[in-house]
């Protein structure tokens, strides 16, 4: 079947109706638009891929006029309409995310905009994995119902995210990293099962400095997803870096000496980050479950230096990943995500303060302490969303559809450009998986 794409655009359209006599009124404004958008475009294939309610409306309410607006999708000449709604629960479509073969999706919000019915529709294009071009329809939407439909996306995002680089890394990277200090100037520290390679950046590629072998202690828990940690921290005057992964009982340790990597010592845990409780300074991490991609049930606080020999705890659900927020010594809250693919906030008491609506991925990532990466719940393709959680909110402000699943997220910089990195994965490419960095320019 012939691809026809979106001309790297995004287009958006705000129809109101009655709220609740003329849902016929309001589907045929939006059949309107989208038969006048798709005519002259053969053979194209049609589906919802996201459908909010934020109107007030029931979900059974919601539901019936989705249910509307499919009907005359699915009676069109001019494309054919896959639908792959489940059901409405919690003001939100769920959809079975089966594998097929889509030129467009939709996204759909229903608004209560006074006392009118709005629907917000978003289209784009499969295959796109970067808006570059935004087209609007302004002069139709006043200021106000702007703001209540807060469909963004790439190229229409209010906290100026986008992709900076691209990368294409071959095997099976675990984490990444960056080092200042390093003999020439700053790296990428690149973990893989059985070395670190040393990249400094050049351009919009990486060019490898060295590699450093990684000899794990038994006992070796084979594990059919490799997944690990590469984690810098300093003590005093000394960074250090510490490389982990879940098919060994803990990480191993690296000091930075003269601009070089020295080993130091192996800890029986895996670092994830350095904070003070009761104004002690802590080094704290975690125990992955072995052989498996999720960490075990507590939160372990080595009081610092090094050298002593306690170590307390803190119970948690068992996490894929955890991102930690801090004023730069203390705990200010954190986040997780748990084994039901459930994004959970916690205070820094480790009470649990929110939990996410809808299910997510596995990769969580903070972005400084203003914003929070987290990949989306779904199966061979994936989103990458970035939320504001300043101040103790939660509002998403970015999302990106890929055409790969994401392995990991983690934060990090490119030259100088603070962001998250991706690492996204298809299993059916043989030129390697895609080492993504969004950022703020």
């Amino acid at each position: 079947m012939k691809k026809h794409l979106l001309p790297l655009g995004f287009l958006l359209i705000f129809c109101t109706g009655g709220l609740f006599p003329d849902s016929q009124a309001l589907a045929d404004k939006f059949m309107g638009f989208v038969r006048n958008y798709f005519t002259g475009k053969a053979a194209v294939t049609l589906s919802v891929s996201r459908f909010e309610n934020i109107s007030g409306l029931s979900d059974f309410a919601a539901q019936r006029l989705y249910q509307i607006l499919v009907a005359r999708l699915e009676t069109e000449e001019k494309f054919t309409f896959i639908d792959t709604l489940i059901g409405v629960e919690d003001q939100r479509g769920r959809f079975n995310r089966r594998q097929m073969e889509v030129d467009y999706y939709l996204f759909l919000r229903l608004v209560q905009n006074r006392q009118k019915l709005g629907l917000g529709l978003a289209v784009y294009s499969r295959n796109l994995q970067s808006i570059v071009a935004v087209k609007y329809f302004e002069e139709e939407i006043p200021a106000g119902e702007v703001e209540v439909l807060k469909v963004r996306n790439t190229g229409f995002q209010k906290v100026g995210f986008s992709q900076v680089v691209s990368i294409n890394v071959p095997g099976r990277l675990l984490d990444i990293g960056y080092l200042e200090g390093y003999t020439g100037g700053g790296v990428y520290l690149l973990l893989y099962p059985g070395k670190i390679d040393i990249m400094r950046p050049e351009d919009n590629r990486m060019r490898r400095l060295s590699s450093m072998p990684l000899e794990w202690k038994d006992p070796y828990y084979p594990a059919k997803d490799p997944a690990g940690r590469i984690t810098q921290f300093g003590i005093q005057q000394t960074r250090y870096i510490a490389a982990a992964g879940n098919f060994s009982a803990g990480a191993q340790l690296f000091r930075v000496e003269s601009g070089l990597l020295e080993k130091d010592r192996f800890l029986d845990f895996i670092p994830l980050t350095v904070f003070s409780t009761n104004e002690i300074s802590h080094l704290v991490g975690a125990r992955y479950r072995p052989g498996t991609n999720y960490f075990q049930d507590v939160i372990l606080f080595k009081p610092l230096p090094l050298e002593g020999k306690d170590i307390f705890e803190k119970t948690v659900p068992g996490f894929f990943s955890i991102a930690f927020l801090t004023d730069g010594q203390a705990l200010q809250s954190f986040f997780l995500v748990n084994r039901d693919y459930r994004l959970v906030t916690f205070h820094p008491d480790f009470e649990p303060q929110n939990t996410y609506a809808e299910p997510v991925g596995a990769s969580v990532a903070r972005i400084g302490n203003e914003y929070l990466a987290f990949s989306d719940y779904t199966a061979n393709r994936d989103q990458l969303q970035i939320a504001d959680v300043r101040e103790g909110g939660f509002q998403v402000e970015f999302r990106q559809p890929l055409e790969r699943e994401i392995r990991f997220l983690r934060d990090g910089q490119w030259e100088g450009i603070p962001g998250v990195w991706v690492l996204a994965h298809d299993p059916k490419r043989e030129d390697g998986d895609q080492l993504l960095f969004y950022g703020k320019k």
